[in-house]
C-alpha cells in the first residue's frame, strides 16, 4: 500500500464537511436514515463496481483499434459512465424504496435530493480509497480525485435525484447522470490542459445546478408541508 497517498486521501477526506454544506444546503434538514442509507448504499455500490471491474477488466477490453480517442470513449462512456452510473443509481433506487416507510418523499422532495447526495460521496470516497492503496498512483492524482472526482460523483447522482424527484422516467434520469459522467471522464483522462479547463467548467456548470436544484427542492419542500390538510372534506 503506498501509505503516504492513503494518508493524503484520509487528510483529503475531510473536505465532505466542505462539500456537504456547499451541495446540500442545510445539512440539519436531513434526516438520519437518509445519512446512513446513502453512504452505505454509496460504498456498496463502490464495492461492487471495484469488484466487477477486476472480474472483467482486469486484463483490458480487446478492442479492435487502439486509437487513443476511440479507446477514451469507450473508457468515458461504457467503463465510467455507464457502468459506475448504473451501479451508484440502482442502490440510490434502492434505498429510495428502503427509506420509502420511514421518509415521507412526496412532501418533501428534498429527501431525494440529500439521498442522492450521499449516495455520491460515499461511492467517491471508496473510490478514491481504493486508488490511493494502489502503488500505480501518485499522490498527485489521489490529490486531484480528493478535489474533483468525489464532488463530480455527487453531483452525477444529484441530477438522477433531481430528475426522479420530478417524475422524471428513471431511463432518462440515467441517461442524464451517464452523459455527465462521460463528459467528466472524457476531459480527465487525456491529462491535457484543455481537457482540465473544460474538466472544471464542467465541475463549475454541475456546482452550480446542484446550488439551484437544492434551493428549489427546499422551496418545494416547504411549500408541500405548509399547505393545508384536507380531512373530511374540510381543510385543517
Amino acid at each position: 500500500m503506498n501509505l503516504i497517498a492513503f494518508l493524503a486521501f484520509l487528510v483529503g477526506s475531510i473536505l465532505p464537511l466542505i462539500y456537504i454544506p456547499l451541495i446540500i444546503g442545510n445539512p440539519r434538514r436531513v434526516n438520519f436514515r437518509i445519512l446512513f442509507y446513502g453512504l452505505g448504499g454509496g460504498l456498496i455500490s463502490g464495492l461492487g463496481i471495484i469488484t466487477f471491474k477486476f472480474l472483467f477488466f482486469q486484463k483490458g477490453m480487446h478492442l479492435p483499434t487502439q486509437e487513443v480517442l476511440t479507446l477514451t470513449l469507450f473508457t468515458s462512456l461504457i467503463e465510467a459512465g455507464l457502468l459506475e452510473e448504473c451501479f451508484k443509481n440502482g442502490l440510490y433506487l434502492l434505498c429510495l424504496c428502503l427509506l420509502k416507510k420511514q421518509v415521507n418523499f412526496s412532501s418533501n422532495k428534498y429527501s431525494y435530493f440529500a439521498l442522492a447526495a450521499f449516495v455520491g460521496l460515499g461511492f467517491g470516497i471508496l473510490e478514491t480509497a481504493f486508488y490511493a492503496s494502489n502503488l500505480k498512483y501518485e499522490i498527485t492524482i489521489i490529490w486531484d480525485r480528493v478535489y474533483t472526482t468525489i464532488p463530480a460523483h455527487m453531483i452525477m447522482n444529484i441530477l438522477f435525484g433531481f430528475l426522479i424527484s420530478e417524475r422524471i422516467n428513471p431511463v432518462i434520469a440515467l441517461l442524464g447522470s451517464i452523459s455527465f459522467h462521460a463528459a467528466y471522464d472524457f476531459f480527465a483522462i487525456p491529462s491535457t490542459l484543455l481537457g482540465g479547463v473544460l474538466l472544471r467548467v464542467l465541475l463549475i456548470i454541475g456546482f452550480g445546478f446542484c446550488l439551484w436544484a437544492g434551493k428549489y427542492l427546499l422551496s418545494q419542500s416547504s411549500q408541500l408541508q405548509s399547505s393545508p390538510k384536507i380531512l373530511g372534506g374540510q381543510k385543517t
